[in-house]
């Protein structure tokens, strides 16, 4: 067995989606210890049976404080305290400019952007000297979705905490980065059935049809970003996959 990540203690949300079964089941394989957030425990049983001592699975909404606080409390509990976490934060929604009001464009920036900071502030004082933070973010910058202005816009303004927090994070030995997908999130966007309203809302880490080879880049940046490897990154954006366009 790999054991890059021995004993590290690592969370992980949004365990349910294609990029955080892909952490998820990485780091394990890897050493770690993970407290998995997913909305869907029961997805998880083969996991639990090969990894019973490591692997705790929780349910709940990332953007709930309550949910926050006790995935928190159960991690340090079954545990110890946090070297990696993992605040995959996806939920998205349709909408065309008319459909973006005060109210719609907060519940987009609140889920998709705040609530991954929300859970940073409340672990912060449980990180480890030399932890990492590992932000998830679509790559939106070649075809954007449309109808999609304010998911991408909350996940823009997450890129840009990456930056900050890093810098303020630094004096506590905390590191942030980014990782960024390519053709993971847009290619589920683009593969929604349109309708008068416009596309079903779903997840779009969800998509059945991301390759195997991007999957395990995914995995492979996630566990170089967790490890001692990457001592001394922090504030990037590690891309994985392929720009169909140029830059």
């Amino acid at each position: 067995m790999p054991d890059s990540l021995l004993k590290k203690v690592a969370i992980v949300t949004g365990a349910d989606t294609v990029a955080g079964r892909a952490v998820l089941s990485r780091f394990l394989e890897e050493g770690a210890k993970v407290a998995a957030l997913s909305e869907h425990a029961d997805s998880f049983d083969e996991l639990r049976n090969e990894f019973p001592a490591r692997l705790t699975v929780l349910t709940g909404d990332i953007g709930n404080e309550e949910t926050r606080v006790r995935l928190i409390d159960e991690t340090r509990r079954r545990m110890g305290n946090v070297d990696v976490l993992v605040p995959i934060a996806d939920q998205p929604r349709f909408g065309a400019l008319s459909d973006c009001d005060s109210e719609f464009l907060q519940q987009q920036i609140s889920a998709n952007c705040h609530a991954p900071q929300l859970l940073l502030r409340r672990c912060q004082r449980y990180l480890t000297v030399e932890s990492s933070v590992i932000f998830f973010v679509p790559d939106s910058k070649n075809d954007p979705p449309l109808g999609y202005s304010a998911y991408i816009s909350a996940k823009a303004a997450l890129r840009s905490l990456n930056r900050t927090l890093s810098v303020e994070l630094a004096p506590h030995g905390i590191r942030t980065n980014c990782l960024i997908a390519i053709g993971l999130e847009l290619r589920a966007v683009n593969e929604r059935t349109g309708s008068e309203t416009g596309p079903a809302e779903s997840t779009p880490g969800h998509s059945s049809t991301v390759g195997r080879d991007l999957i395990n880049d995914i995995a492979d940046a996630a566990v170089f970003l967790a490890s001692s490897a990457s001592r001394g990154i922090t504030g990037q954006e590690i891309i994985v996959g392929k720009r169909i366009a140029a830059d």
